[in-house]
């Protein structure tokens, strides 16, 4: 089936379009004031830990990012927005009301999350909004980010639930660095500022977190 010249060039242009790259930019911006207010937080403790703003800015800055990834056709970054969120709204839900007595497993919201994700573009109700597909290669090192990103807050879910309450494991750490470090390479690859400031801000906190992990446990030690 021929493919409309006009048709494809308009698909381009709409995903090039300022407006979306404006929602990207004030998703990121959120992203950024996420990592400020845990990491001051953090700072003030002496140790890693999540006060609740963390938990409602990231919320949003994931449904605007989750917005920005379907009108930019990039489906291998969709997930972890929409999984996450779902992790975000449970740290909510802890800190408000408390973990209750029965432990949660994050294992069914996140499936949930990457039925809705991967869903429509299976249906074929989604596209690539007339973008070049990134090859196999770059698309396989995105996948594993992907992993990672999403990986690291089922670990703190779990490490949450255990303990009654939202704080970060150092392994939690230790994956951002990684699926960012993988994240940002796919980014700088498909040439999305958007998507490359968001990792490259990612990288800072994750340092910081740690040395303050380092620290706590030789105060307790």
């Amino acid at each position: 089936m021929a493919v409309d010249p006009l048709a494809a060039l308009a698909t381009t242009a709409l995903a090039s379009a300022w407006w979306i790259r404006g929602v990207g930019w004030v998703g990121q911006t959120l992203f950024c004031c996420r990592v400020i207010i845990q990491w001051l937080a953090s700072e003030r403790a002496g140790r890693p830990v999540a006060p609740r703003a963390f938990w409602y800015v990231s919320a949003a800055g994931a449904v605007l990012m989750s917005s920005y990834a379907v009108l930019r056709g990039e489906i291998v970054m969709l997930p972890a927005y929409v999984v996450t969120l779902f992790i975000y709204l449970r740290n909510i839900w802890i800190q408000v009301r408390g973990p209750g007595k029965k432990r949660r497993s994050p294992l069914p919201l996140v499936l949930l999350g990457i039925l809705i994700a991967v869903g429509p573009y299976a249906s074929g109700r989604l596209d690539s909004q007339g973008r070049e597909p990134a090859d196999a290669p770059w698309l396989a090192l995105a996948i594993v980010g992907q992993t990672l990103w999403i990986g690291r807050f089922m670990v703190q879910w779990s490490h949450a639930e255990r303990h009654g309450k939202s704080e970060f494991p150092a392994a939690f750490w230790w994956m951002t660095i990684f699926g960012s470090g993988l994240l940002l390479a796919y980014s700088l690859h498909r040439n999305d500022h958007v998507f490359i400031f968001g990792f490259l801000l990612s990288w800072a906190s994750p340092v910081r977190n740690l040395m303050l992990h380092h620290r706590s446990a030789n105060k307790l030690n």
